[in-house]
């Protein structure tokens, strides 16, 4: 956040934790099978819906405590 608020660069980041991606991240594409699903900020496209179709896991995404989605793991989804 330093970097592009001191410079104006655009700064590129691949991460698989979502809880990163939603503290570090102002707006965040989510691809499943190399396809995009979602694009938007945290609150918009980390959802337990997304959660589930993408990475195949059920999951808890509370907002108020944080300011911005936190998702606790609660299963396995059976969905493909």
């Amino acid at each position: 956040q330093r970097l592009n608020k001191e410079t104006g660069l655009t700064v590129v980041m691949v991460l698989h934790d979502i809880n990163h991606a939603a503290k570090y991240s102002r707006r965040i594409a989510v691809l499943c099978r190399g396809v995009l699903e979602a694009l938007g900020t945290p609150g918009e496209v980390i959802t337990p819906a997304h959660l589930e179709k993408v990475f195949r896991v059920h999951a808890d995404v509370d907002v108020a405590a944080y300011e911005r989605p936190n998702c606790v793991i609660t299963g396995l989804a059976h969905t493909l």
